[in-house]
């Protein structure tokens, strides 16, 4: 039977006749089909939902993204695990917030998920420019020393004064002569 509705589906989409191979494949719930038929037919909201349905987030992102519906996408795209394409979505969103003059809690917040996303994507640096950006140095900090970039980290902790943590981040990365001169110049033991 279900078969039969998605035949019915491809002759109907075949034709042209978008509202019944809608309505046949909704018939089967080949949801997948379903969105392709709307995407074809002019209706990415109802693609996006269809797609959503056939547990198909990268087709939906894609669409979001086009849409210039940002937040949605990035989502979709973290759903998806393409981090890359979460971490530019975010960002995206982050610019448009700014452009708006959004609450800074609303821009933050866009900033933090693109920062997350570049760091699961293996760009840890530019999600550290995107926190330092935010006024978030410290995370900055510990998002390139968690990624081991370790002595980029101590120096924005030095930048902040944090002397002990730009000293313990420093002998992680093994700059032991380095961790010593900062000891030195301040001619004090943190220790």
């Amino acid at each position: 039977s279900q078969g039969r509705y998605i035949e019915a589906g491809r002759a109907f989409e075949a034709l042209g006749s978008f509202r019944q191979a809608l309505s046949a494949y909704s018939e089967a719930k080949a949801w997948a089909d379903a969105a392709r038929v709307c995407e074809r037919d002019g209706k990415p909201d109802k693609a996006i939902q269809y797609y959503k349905q056939a547990r198909q987030p990268a087709e939906a992102a894609r669409l979001l993204d086009a849409a210039e519906r940002f937040e949605e996408a990035g989502m979709a795209f973290a759903e998806a695990a393409d981090f890359a394409r979460a971490a530019a979505a975010f960002e995206a969103e982050a610019k448009r917030l700014h452009g708006r003059g959004a609450p800074p809690a609303q821009l933050q917040k866009a900033v933090r998920w693109s920062a997350l996303y570049h760091g699961k994507s293996g760009n840890p640096r530019r999600a550290a420019q995107l926190l330092h950006a935010a006024g978030e140095p410290i995370k900055a900090a510990e998002t390139l020393s968690g990624a081991g970039l370790h002595v980029e980290a101590s120096q924005i902790y030095l930048q902040l004064g944090m002397k002990r943590e730009a000293i313990d981040t420093l002998i992680r990365a093994d700059r032991v002569v380095e961790a010593g001169r900062i000891c030195e110049e301040e001619d004090e033991y943190l220790y």
